[in-house]
């Protein structure tokens, strides 16, 4: 038995071909998506991590940027009263300073 290639029949083949080569492209795709989304969100966080120790680090240069200031200001000042900041206290700022920084891998 002979089969016909009527242009319907030969349209619906090509159709199912298109159908099926679209389902593998498609799958292929969304499998590669789903496995780079993992990693995608690990660096995502990472980054997150990393601008919010940049922002506790710029707070803290702040901070001693303005205990600087406030001694220059009362030494140019001659007041011997005023808020000072022990060498005690420095240290405690520094050990508070380098601890999210020793906790960041990079």
């Amino acid at each position: 038995m002979k089969i016909q290639w009527t242009i319907g029949r030969k349209l619906f083949g090509l159709s199912v071909v298109a159908l099926a080569f679209l389902a593998i492209v498609g799958g292929t795709g969304w499998l590669a998506a789903a496995s780079q989304l993992s990693t995608t969100s690990e660096h995502l966080l990472e980054a997150q991590e990393a601008i919010r120790l940049q922002m506790e680090a710029d707070m803290a240069h702040d901070a001693v940027r303005a205990d600087v200031y406030g001694a220059l200001l009362a030494g140019q000042k001659g007041r011997s009263t005023g808020p000072r900041r022990t060498p005690r206290s420095w240290r405690s700022t520094a050990a508070s300073w380098w601890t999210p920084c020793r906790s960041w891998t990079a």
